[in-house]
């Protein structure tokens, strides 16, 4: 005799499982998250932190942009290797003359993080270098100030004109009396009086005994230190 039995049977199915890499490029530039092994339909979410002097730029599949967040979920049905790129900052030196006429700036302008700026600050005739300013604040009595780029920096470098002493003196002394000498800044005019006491008369202006000038009002600018006799008879 033949035996019949009924019969349950199951078919098992397991969820096919992924492997989903995700690495840094520049390796300095970042950190990535979220990597790892995902069943078929589960949703992977990967994330690129920065590292200080980098930006997080996009994730690419291959040579394909995938995504411009540095946040990326994504359904997993299949193996995927993704590259989070980033990039170095880029940081605007600014620097400027003050006064304009006081001097010329050289190095300022784009750099990336951690590169070295070199600022050099050329003073024009008749001014010396003070000293570099950042928002009012003295940083560096260098003319040349060299740091490494960090942020966006907007630097100042000052000046001031250089101070010369007119001297002016009567000859004889008592053939009249000078007005007008004193301290001048570099470019400023000066303007010398010589005026004659009663008996004598105004000659003329002479410098280390050179004739400068037979106006008894003598005008010029200052350039430089000078000593004026002013002769009368």
């Amino acid at each position: 005799p033949i035996s019949i039995y009924n019969r349950t049977l199951v078919a098992n199915f397991e969820a096919i499982s992924y492997t989903i890499t995700a690495n840094a490029n520049p390796t300095e530039g970042g950190s990535v998250s979220g990597a790892g092994s995902y069943t078929y339909g589960q949703t992977a979410t990967l994330t690129a932190t920065a590292n200080t002097g980098y930006h997080f730029v996009n994730w690419t599949d291959g040579n394909a942009a995938v995504s411009s967040d540095a946040t990326y979920s994504f359904t997993v049905n299949g193996n995927r290797n993704l590259i989070a790129n980033f990039q170095l900052n880029t940081y605007t030196i600014s620097a400027s003359a003050n006064p304009v006429a006081g001097g010329t700036i050289n190095g300022a302008g784009d750099y990336t993080h951690g590169q070295t700026v070199t600022l050099t600050a050329t003073a024009s005739t008749g001014y010396n270098f003070v000293n570099w300013t950042e928002n009012g604040t003295a940083i560096s009595t260098n003319a040349t100030y060299s740091f490494t780029a960090t942020d966006n920096r907007t630097l100042v470098a000052n000046f001031e004109a250089i101070t010369y002493t007119i001297s002016a003196n009567a000859n004889p002394v008592e053939g009249g009396t000078i007005t007008g000498a004193g301290d001048y800044t570099y470019g400023q005019n000066v303007t010398l009086n010589a005026v004659a006491n009663a008996g004598y008369t105004f000659v003329n202006w002479t410098e280390n005994r050179t004739e400068v000038s037979t106006n008894a009002e003598y005008t010029f600018t200052a350039t430089k230190k000078r000593d004026l006799v002013a002769n009368f008879r």
